[in-house]
């Protein structure tokens, strides 16, 4: 894959970055957890387990707003089901 280019460790670090930078922006988790295409709380636990495992390497400081990010994600998650539930049976 290399000589492609294609990095997997560092997309997944990148994007560990970005939902990190975003921990304060409840807007920007509310989006994410309503992409129902792409939002699945098991691609989370995936990235802890590669970090548990010294598959990655994650700066302290955005694994620890990652973690944030993840508990809110997880948080904003149910509240989506909920509503969707409620809306769904609302007739």
């Amino acid at each position: 894959m290399s000589e492609y280019g294609f990095d997997p460790k560092f997309i997944l670090t990148s994007l560990v970055t970005i939902y990190a930078s975003f921990v304060d922006y409840p807007g920007f988790i509310e989006y994410v957890v309503k992409d129902q295409r792409a939002f699945k709380l098991d691609n989370f636990d995936k990235v802890f387990d590669l970090k548990d495992r010294n598959k990655i390497h994650i700066n302290y400081s955005y694994y620890s707003n990652f973690s944030k990010f993840y508990e809110l994600a997880k948080q904003a998650y149910e509240d989506f089901k909920e509503k969707c539930v409620f809306y769904f049976f609302k007739i």
